[in-house]
C-alpha cells in the first residue's frame, strides 16, 4: 500500500467514504475543516451550526447525539485514510462551554505497513434495517468480537447484552417510545426526518421504515396535514409504538446497549466511534442492524423542571429497569441496537457530500 501526497482532494476522498457513517436520522450534523502541515494533516470536527438551526432533533440533548455522530464519522475517516497509508496519530478534545461549541481535532500522518481491517465497501455498505430479523441468537464468537471493540477504550464504555431481557425491556421502555409519538415536539421532529423524495439527501427514506405501504401513506398524510397528528394522542401512539418498538425488539436475534461512563465530550465521541465500528462489523458479518434511541428521550426528560405523570412514569420505569437489572445508568449517554439475520434486504440512505474548507488559523 503506497502513501499519497496529502492534499485537499485526498481528504475529500476520505470524506466521500466516511459520509455514510451514522448520524441520527440521517441528519449529517458534521462540519469539517482541515489544515496541512508538510505531510501531516489536521482535521477539525465541530457540530454544524446549520444543523442546530434547521435539522436539530429534541433527541439530540445538549448535542450529545451530534458528538456521537462526529465519533462515527471519525471511524470512517480512519478506515479510509488507512487505505491511503495514513494513520490517525492523535485525537485532541477542545472542550467548549457546551458540546455545540466544542471541537475535536484529528491528526493524520503517513505510515508504512498499515493493515486495513475494514474495506471501503464496508463503510459504504452500512445499512439500517428496520424490518424483522430472524430470532437466532448471535454466536459467542461474534459477541466476544463486539465486546472487544467496546472494551478497547480504557474502560470508558460498557456493552450490555439485553437479549435475555427482551420482554422486560419492552415493558419498561415502551412508555418512552409512546411519549415520542404523543409529545408534539418529538413527533414533529420525527415526522420531519422521514423523506418521501429521492432528491432529498437528508432524512430517512419512507420505504426503509420497516412498515407497510399503507402505513407509509398514512405517515405521508400526517407529514402534510398537521391536524391529523392528534390521532397519536387518541390511540395512534399505541399502534405506532408497537410497530416501531415492540415488534422489532421481539423480532431480533440480539439486543445490546452501549453506555458511556461519563457525560464528557470524549466519552460521547468514543461512544459514537464504537457504535459505528460495531455496526460495521455486524453488517460485514451479514447481520441486520437498527439503533435503539429511546434512552435519549429519558435524557430530555431530565432537563424538564416539572414532569407530567406519564413522563414521570416513562422515566422511572426505564431508570429502574436499567439500574436494578443491569447496573446501568440511563442518566448517562447510552444507545442500543437490535441485530439479527435479516429477512429483508435494504438499500442505503442518501448522503449529502460533506463540504471541506480550510481552517482559518
Amino acid at each position: 500500500m503506497e502513501g499519497q501526497k496529502v492534499s485537499k482532494n485526498l481528504i475529500q476522498k476520505w470524506l466521500n467514504s466516511a459520509k455514510w457513517s451514522a448520524s441520527g436520522g440521517n441528519s449529517q450534523p458534521w462540519k469539517v475543516e482541515y489544515s496541512i502541515h508538510s505531510e501531516k494533516v489536521d482535521i477539525f470536527l465541530t457540530i454544524d451550526p446549520m444543523y442546530k438551526e434547521q435539522r436539530w432533533s429534541p433527541m439530540d440533548v445538549e448535542g450529545m447525539a451530534s458528538t456521537m455522530a462526529l465519533g462515527a464519522l471519525t471511524f470512517g475517516l480512519e478506515v479510509s485514510a488507512a487505505h491511503d497509508a495514513f494513520t490517525l496519530s492523535n485525537i485532541q478534545y477542545n472542550v467548549g462551554q457546551t458540546f455545540w461549541k466544542s471541537e475535536i481535532v484529528l491528526s493524520f500522518i503517513p505510515a508504512t505497513g498499515l493493515s486495513c481491517k475494514y474495506s471501503i465497501d464496508d463503510l459504504i455498505l452500512r445499512r439500517t434495517n428496520r424490518f424483522k430479523f430472524k430470532t437466532t441468537e448471535l454466536p459467542e464468537s461474534l459477541k466476544i468480537m463486539l465486546a472487544t471493540i467496546v472494551d478497547k477504550w480504557n474502560s470508558q464504555l460498557i456493552l450490555s447484552d439485553l437479549t435475555p431481557y427482551k420482554n422486560e425491556l419492552i415493558e419498561n421502555l415502551v412508555h418512552l417510545e409512546r411519549l415520542r409519538w404523543e409529545d408534539h415536539l418529538y413527533l414533529n421532529s420525527l415526522l420531519e426526518e422521514i423523506s418521501f423524495s429521492k432528491e432529498n439527501k437528508f432524512g430517512i427514506p419512507a420505504d426503509q421504515l420497516g412498515v407497510s405501504f399503507i402505513d407509509q401513506q398514512l405517515l405521508k398524510l400526517n407529514c402534510k396535514y398537521l391536524k391529523l397528528r392528534s390521532i397519536f394522542n387518541f390511540g395512534g401512539q399505541y399502534i405506532s409504538s408497537f410497530q416501531n418498538f415492540t415488534n422489532p425488539i421481539k423480532n431480533s436475534g440480539g439486543i445490546f446497549f452501549i453506555q458511556a461512563k461519563t457525560k464528557t465530550l470524549e466519552a460521547c465521541f468514543l461512544l459514537g466511534y464504537s457504535f459505528q465500528e460495531v455496526w460495521t462489523v455486524l453488517n460485514k458479518e451479514k447481520y441486520g442492524f437498527q439503533p435503539i434511541s429511546v434512552p435519549f428521550i429519558a435524557q430530555g426528560l431530565l432537563k424538564k423542571v416539572n414532569l407530567l405523570e406519564k413522563q414521570a412514569l416513562a422515566y422511572n420505569s426505564a431508570n429502574n429497569f436499567f439500574s436494578s437489572k443491569l447496573n446501568m445508568d440511563i442518566n448517562l449517554p447510552m444507545i442500543g441496537f437490535r441485530t439479527g439475520l435479516p429477512t429483508v434486504e435494504v438499500g442505503k440512505s442518501p448522503r449529502k457530500d460533506i463540504e471541506l474548507v480550510g481552517k482559518a488559523i
